[in-house]
């Protein structure tokens, strides 16, 4: 008697988010991966460089390691790949290491000249 061995199928390589984030940052970067990552399969590319264009948009959407808020930006934003396992194009700590050498520049930079009381 043979038996039928029932698999489940493959997850779609898209990596979905379980929620919707509270950083528009991320959210931006979501939309930007999945809408590329549509696109490339219907150009008939395979699910590796589908994958592989997807990744590239969502790193070109990256903010810029510049001001307090950017810098925070971008460590959300590498949080949350690495946390989602879409970090794949990220080279593992060196985004994060770079975040932290730029937000030690901005502490350190001179505040802003006082306005003299008039």
């Amino acid at each position: 008697m043979s038996e039928a061995i029932q698999t489940t199928p493959a997850q779609s390589a898209v990596i979905e988010p379980n929620a919707v984030s509270d950083y528009p940052v991320v959210v931006r970067c979501c939309e930007v991966r999945d809408r590329v990552y549509r696109e490339q399969k219907a150009r008939r590319k395979d699910d590796y460089n589908a994958n592989k264009e997807a990744a590239n948009a969502c790193r070109n959407t990256m903010p810029s390691l510049s001001g307090y808020e950017n810098i925070c930006n971008f460590v959300v934003r590498v949080a949350h790949g690495i946390l989602t396992g879409a970090a794949e194009a990220i080279n593992g700590t060196k985004p994060l290491n770079a975040a932290q050498l730029a937000l030690s520049t901005v502490r350190h930079q001179p505040a802003p000249p006082k306005p003299a009381a008039a």
